[in-house]
């Protein structure tokens, strides 16, 4: 699900517009947009973090129910603040490079999705953090860090969407 069709009212792409450009306005105020792309770096700090930490992020009882699947949630985050970041918050003013960095973490986990050259079952299960794609994720997103001038540290893990 998109972020505009999450967050429209109406129907049709009138009401898609309008929300469009709400945002955007709404974004012109100089705090929010940094506030916001702490999510995107702490979406990237997750995926950057070892896969104890990984499973970790996810036992709450009280942000996250009994039966959430760790790498599904690591990778829904990165997904939803990237688009949300690049689309609405940054609109291309992401450098050559930057742009890359993220692209290439997106890339990696498309090749692990359903339909993936590196695809298989057990990836997708809380102990396959452990296993050898989930820590080329790992590096490819501590270098986005990297590329993006954010620390490669763990997020916090009182972090409230």
């Amino acid at each position: 699900m998109n972020l505009r069709s999450r967050f429209k009212t109406g129907t049709g792409s009138e009401s898609g517009r309008c929300l469009s450009q709400v945002l955007k306005r709404l974004l012109r105020h100089p705090e929010l947009p940094e506030s916001l792309c702490k999510y995107f770096c702490w979406s990237l700090q997750a995926l950057a973090a070892s896969a104890c930490v990984q499973r970790m992020l996810f036992i709450n009882p009280i942000l996250f129910p009994d039966d959430v699947c760790a790498p599904e949630q690591l990778v829904s985050d990165f997904e939803y603040w990237l688009k949300f970041t690049t689309e609405f918050v940054h609109g291309g003013a992401w450098d050559d490079c930057q742009q890359e960095a993220f692209a290439r973490v997106d890339q990696r986990l498309k090749d692990m999705s359903r339909g993936g050259s590196l695809f298989h079952e057990d990836l997708w299960t809380n102990d396959g953090l452990y296993e050898p794609p989930w820590e080329s994720v790992r590096s490819l997103a501590s270098l986005a860090l990297l590329e993006l001038g954010w620390p490669v540290e763990n997020p916090p893990f009182n972090r409230l969407p």
